[in-house]
């Protein structure tokens, strides 16, 4: 059950045209901030290369020869039993994370802006109060309405616990720094309970309150628990240290200390496959910056022009389509320029082209004076 709450302010055209000017500001500052996104996210560290020159080293024991070298070792990870006493009984998990939520009252906000004749705004703000399962409870003292809307401390948290021990082969792991593939939903059964008073396994929840999961109470609390097997065949790249394989650092500075799985080849193509999205994501991001930054930056003039609603939902389109065709090919160029000055072969490629084309230039135009 929910309820909710609707305030509607309004806003004139000189106070539209000022907060146009701080967004303007803003606009300028994200459009410049593109740039460095872009240079740094084209100088990223491709972990799929570096994991390529890794050495493949054997399980059965640590070879001399590859001390303080990246190596790749593929096998059956171990560790010893991994529990969360006293309510998960200790079981054959390389990680185990809790994750603890309260039923608790939950403030979501929905805002509506509509123009009005004269260039001003009005604004529909509604406050929306319901019931609902979270690992983030909020006291309720901050809620725009707080009145009826109170939440007890949460008593327990979430957490990630990581098992001691870890082995691969004739290897010794950092479970807690190694990183490792998610972990699943672990369906829970009464004989992996510990028997703690006030606590019920109820579905795949232990539940601590009065009531039930069909009929919640504010207050009540569920733990449920997601975990990483062992015994799974992954493959860890990092840097041997006589038996152990710990944390391999790059010339920049970046980490490698990774445990994926499958073989080699399938770790690398997946460190691939994650370099690839994040490429795209940081260009796709750097792009909607200057996009938007530039259509902040004209905001002004769509506010002191548009007096009727429809002059400034036409002048919006407009000034979206303008700043786009323009913010496209300033984005274009500059990931172009960055991945070639982040490449010396292709710095040099470069170098080569424009040479030769200026050499070929010249010399055509010296045979047509002549």
């Amino acid at each position: 059950m929910s309820d909710s709450y609707t305030e509607v302010t309004s806003r004139g055209w000189l106070g539209n045209l000022l907060n146009s000017f701080v967004a303007a500001l803003i606009g300028g500052l994200l459009f410049i901030a593109a740039f460095p996104v872009i240079w740094i996210g084209e100088g990223r560290t491709n972990l799929a290369d570096v994991a390529a020159t890794s050495v493949v080293a054997r399980t059965e024991r640590a070879d001399v020869a590859n001390e303080g070298k990246l190596i790749a070792v593929t096998g059956a990870l171990e560790a010893d039993p991994l529990g969360d006493s006293p309510y998960l009984q200790p079981g054959a998990y390389l990680r185990v994370e809790r994750i603890a939520e309260m039923y608790a009252w939950v403030e979501t906000t929905r805002t509506e802006t509509r123009d009005r004749a004269g260039g001003g705004t009005t604004t529909e703000t509604t406050y929306t109060y319901s019931k609902q399962w979270t690992s983030s409870p909020e006291s309720g003292s901050g809620f725009h309405i707080s009145t009826g809307h109170h939440n007890p401390a949460m008593e327990f948290s979430s957490a990630t616990l990581s098992a001691t021990g870890g082995t691969l082969g004739a290897y010794g792991l950092d479970l807690k720094s190694l990183d490792l593939p998610s972990a699943q939903d672990l369906p829970l059964r009464p004989a992996m309970i510990g028997m703690v008073d006030g606590i019920r396994l109820t579905g795949n929840y232990l539940l601590m309150g009065r009531s039930s999961l069909d009929t919640p109470q504010v207050g009540d609390v569920r733990i449920s628990y997601k975990a990483l097997s062992s015994g799974k065949a992954l493959t860890v790249f990092g840097t041997q240290h006589g038996q152990r394989i710990d944390a391999y650092l790059t010339p920049k500075g970046d980490r490698l200390y990774r445990g994926l799985e499958g073989d080699r080849a399938a770790a690398i193509h997946e460190l691939q496959v994650e370099d690839t999205i994040m490429d795209w994501v940081i260009r796709i991001g750097s792009l909607l910056m200057m996009w938007v930054g530039l259509s902040m930056l004209l905001g002004p003039i769509n506010a002191a022009f548009g007096l009727l609603p429809f002059m400034r939902q036409a002048g919006g389109c407009l000034i979206g389509l303008i700043t786009l065709a323009v913010s496209l090919p300033i984005w274009g160029a500059t990931v172009l320029v960055a991945i070639i000055a982040h490449n010396i072969w292709l710095m040099i490629g470069v170098a080569l082209l424009v040479m030769g084309g200026a050499f070929f230039f010249l010399r055509r135009r010296g045979g047509a004076t002549a």
